[in-house]
């Protein structure tokens, strides 16, 4: 089955279903238990790190980074 043209094409906000599927899948292989609902599917770094950003810091909390960074 190819769905290229699928995976390419906008989606859930989590991600690709079969892509997150797989993922799952292969954690699993490895002896790691996670269902493809507790994984997420970025589109890029900024996305990542937005994420990351609103899921640890509070509004007024410093943050520290060694080099200017965006």
């Amino acid at each position: 089955m190819s769905c290229g043209e699928a995976a390419l094409q906008y989606s859930t906000t989590e991600g690709y279903i079969p892509l997150r599927e797989m993922i799952a899948q292969r954690y699993a292989e490895k002896g790691v238990k996670v269902s493809p609902s507790e994984i997420l599917i970025t589109n890029g770094s900024q996305q990542g790190l937005d994420l990351l950003g609103k899921a640890f810091l509070n509004k007024g909390d410093g943050v520290i980074v060694e080099r200017p960074t965006y």
